[in-house]
């Protein structure tokens, strides 16, 4: 999975998750893990600071692809729920699917910008989550586009949600 927050990345893997034999690995989660936290458990750290420095960050995509990497040796398949917005955060993904002789697939979420200031600032009013346009400025501004070689191998979904539903677009 690839994309901004609130992109719709959690919400699609949990649909996958319903239809594939397959791990998810959040990073959300690991992050919390990694510093001692429950999954529930509210982060008061803002944009670049506490769980969100360079430091951290790398130790979570660090972690996501050793996790990876185990269940992929272990003969299953896995799903990365991460933003993945650096290149080279990607490529390790890819290299790790490829050295377990697995295959990697990228999954780009997109959503309009007003839907991402809108469930950025909805997860706001629900825990702690950070500032929500600072993390937004901070996605734009970090991420890296695509390569040629990843772009052509990417899947695309731009989501909407009406009520109970979606679709991709």
């Amino acid at each position: 999975m690839h994309g901004f927050s609130g992109s719709g990345k959690t919400w699609l893997s949990g649909q996958l998750m319903g239809e594939l034999p397959a791990v998810r690995v959040r990073s959300d989660i690991e992050r919390k893990r990694i510093h001692g936290l429950a999954e529930t458990a509210a982060s008061v750290s803002g944009v670049g600071k506490g769980l969100y420095t360079d430091s951290a960050n790398e130790d979570v995509y660090t972690t996501l692809c050793l996790i990876a990497k185990s269940v992929l040796r272990a003969g299953h398949d896995v799903i990365l729920d991460a933003s993945f917005l650096e290149f080279r955060q990607r490529e390790r993904a890819r290299q790790t699917a490829i050295d377990c002789g697995a295959e990697f697939l990228l999954i780009e979420a997109k959503a309009s910008n007003e839907t991402l200031r809108d469930r950025i600032q909805q997860r706001v009013e629900r825990t702690s989550y950070c500032r929500f346009v600072e993390s937004l400025y901070s996605h734009a501004s970090r991420r890296a586009l695509l390569t040629q070689s990843q772009d052509s191998q990417a899947h695309r979904l731009t989501l909407w949600f009406a009520r109970a539903f979606w679709a991709p677009m």
